[in-house]
């Protein structure tokens, strides 16, 4: 709840419009008074998934975000079609045509930064053949190493052929996997 937007009852007797502006004035306001104070980040995780209407508000904040404090960090994931539709584009190439825009990519572990972490987590030498795989499965994504060296740990196997037997775990099986242990350590 942002107390600047007023009482709810309130908004409901304005015109939509009205509403929008409402918004859009009041979290510019709540952001350029906290970094008053000292610098802010905000943090906008998956951005292709926003609706319009959370578009429109960073399009029109960031020429005005310039002035304050706030550093603007969002994800958006570009890896496959599905999650990089028109729009997304669309407001991401808008984004960057302010000047103080940037676009950074974050990609996987090159296979021997993957075996790097391997052998870190295990504590001793693996063969090639298994870090190919891990990489092959994973796309590098540390997150997945991690979880999956952690899966064959825990079964006292982690060889390739471990590995191998294991061919449910590909990313998006892997995904459900990775939260179900989390959520089961909770």
């Amino acid at each position: 709840w942002i107390p600047e937007l007023g009482d709810e009852r309130e908004a409901q007797q304005t015109p939509k419009d009205n509403g929008s502006f409402r918004m859009f004035d009041a979290v510019l306001r709540v952001l350029s008074q906290a970094s008053k104070a000292r610098p802010r980040v905000v943090w906008l995780e998956d951005m292709h998934r926003a609706d319009d209407a959370s578009w429109q508000l960073l399009r029109l904040l960031t020429p005005h975000l310039e002035r304050a404090s706030v550093l603007v960090l969002m994800t958006v994931r570009s890896r496959d079609d599905l999650t990089v539709a028109a729009p997304v584009q669309r407001n991401v190439d808008a984004l960057l045509r302010a000047p103080f825009c940037h676009r950074f990519y974050v990609r996987g572990l090159e296979e021997t930064d993957t075996r790097e972490l391997v052998e870190k987590m295990l504590d001793r030498q693996v063969e090639p053949e298994l870090v190919h795989v891990l990489h092959e499965k994973t796309g590098g994504n540390p997150l997945f190493v991690r979880e999956l060296v952690e899966w064959l740990d825990a079964r006292g196997r982690t060889d390739v052929a471990a590995l191998r037997e294991a061919p449910d775990l590909a990313p998006p099986e892997m995904v459900r996997h990775v939260l179900r242990r989390r959520v089961m350590r909770l």
